[in-house]
């Protein structure tokens, strides 16, 4: 049992989720291409809009050289041809006909398969696997797909193996998916994924608490957007002014969603859970970023003067690098336990051995503390400095000088995802 709640963010509804079933029947065929009820998309999780021709540029010259190597498959509906795959494919056959290209006609015969199902949620279940297997989805069009799955009550582990995600992704997936009015910021690219499930989980912690931040945060939220908007309408305009009719700012710089960057995110994050108003005013982070899901470590450059800079940026760094520690500890004892022991890098690294012991690493701990000795014996001025290593901050070009436009003070958003192109195969 999943409890549904309502767009709206308000309620909750039980929804019972069905187990899988054994495959849906099918049988090869042939159907003309104007049988095809085309605007019936309820089997598409992708934008219509990346069924135009400009879109589909790769396969129509695919479909011109090598015809259809794949049948399209669809599902007969009150009467009438609904595609369940194939949609780009079926678009792209409709634009060669349309000019007339060789071997291509309104009434062309095409080879096809025919589900003999009649359940919606194993067609919809059929066909976000067709996607998923032949094109991975972005981001937006798998939370799109999550929406839709979860809607015709899939069950959560069928859900996330259409998708090709885990049950936890799936999940943080749902929270977008369940929350029109986020989903719409998010597919009109004023905020990312990552960003938005830190915000909504924020908003939804106080909901229960405080019905007002809930709302005051939306709004908040809507006036941002919408100032920032405006704001790089103008300096688009000012660029071109400048340097002419369509040089103005790129594509991607003029997306909202460059300017909220997951940092800012998390600062919101904790002014919602405080009752207070959004602003820009983003307070010095250590970016430390552990996925036990994919076992992945992302930790930001840092350099600190441990004499002079605040304690609360020391304290930052300390707490989080101790809690990574812990959460590192069982990967590091299960990889020990492989025999994958890391060897010596050659560098001038202080390691906790102590911490290595406490896991009961002692051969580990041993090794590494003999390398250390070695190492301050050779270092004339003492222990080797950790952030010798680091990165030093890199300085950017500012846009908002060359417009004389203020800048906001927030830095973009490096989480950026590529438009989708559909299905790779004809």
């Amino acid at each position: 049992m999943f409890n549904r709640k309502s767009e709206e963010g308000k309620g909750t509804k039980p929804t019972l989720q069905a187990e899988p079933r054994s495959p849906a029947e099918q049988r090869a065929t042939r159907i003309r291409l104007n049988e095809i009820d085309r605007s019936n998309l309820q089997f598409s999780c992708r934008d219509s809009k990346y069924l135009a021709e400009q879109y589909l540029d790769d396969l129509i010259a695919s479909l011109q050289k090598e015809g259809m190597q794949v049948p399209v498959e669809f599902v007969q509906l009150g009467g009438k041809i609904v595609l369940t795959k194939g949609h780009r494919r079926v678009a792209a056959c409709v634009v060669l006909a349309r000019k007339q290209a060789p071997r291509f006609r309104d009434d062309m015969e095409l080879d096809a398969i025919e589900v003999l199902e009649t359940d919606p949620t194993e067609l919809l279940v059929r066909s976000i696997l067709d996607n998923t297997i032949r094109k991975s989805l972005d981001q937006v069009e798998r939370i799109r797909a999550a929406r839709a799955l979860f809607r015709a009550s899939v069950h959560e582990g069928r859900a996330a193996d259409a998708l090709g995600v885990s049950v936890q992704s799936y999940k943080r997936d749902l929270l977008i998916a369940g929350d029109a009015w986020m989903f719409e910021h998010v597919v009109a690219n004023h905020i990312n994924p990552t960003a938005a499930t830190i915000i909504l989980k924020a908003m939804h912690e106080v909901a229960s608490n405080d019905p007002q931040g809930f709302q005051r945060a939306r709004d908040e939220l809507d006036r941002w957007v919408a100032a920032k908007a405006a704001e790089l309408e103008r300096k688009d305009k000012i660029l071109q002014a400048k340097r002419g009719k369509g040089k103005g700012l790129s594509e991607a710089d003029k997306q909202v969603r460059r300017y909220l960057s997951n940092q800012l995110a998390e600062h919101w994050a904790g002014l919602i859970h405080q009752g207070a108003s959004l602003d820009e005013d983003t307070e010095w982070t250590f970016q430390a970023d552990l996925d036990l899901e994919k076992e992945q470590l992302q930790i930001g450059s840092v350099r600190l003067d441990l004499a002079k800079d605040p304690v609360r940026k020391l304290a930052e760094v300390a707490s989080k690098l101790s809690q990574l520690a812990k959460e590192i500890g069982p990967i590091l004892k299960r990889r020990h336990a492989e025999g994958q022991r890391p060897r010596s890098t050659g560098k001038t690294v202080v390691r906790d051995v102590e911490y290595l012991k406490g896991l009961g690493l002692n051969d580990l701990a041993d090794q590494w503390k003999k390398e250390q000795d070695a190492l301050l014996e050779a270092t004339p001025s003492g222990p080797p400095d950790p952030g010798f290593d680091g990165e030093r901050p890199r300085t950017e070009d500012d846009l908002a000088s060359e417009v004389d436009v203020p800048d906001a003070g927030v830095q973009p958003d490096a989480d950026a995802h590529p438009a989708p192109d559909g299905e790779a195969t004809p």
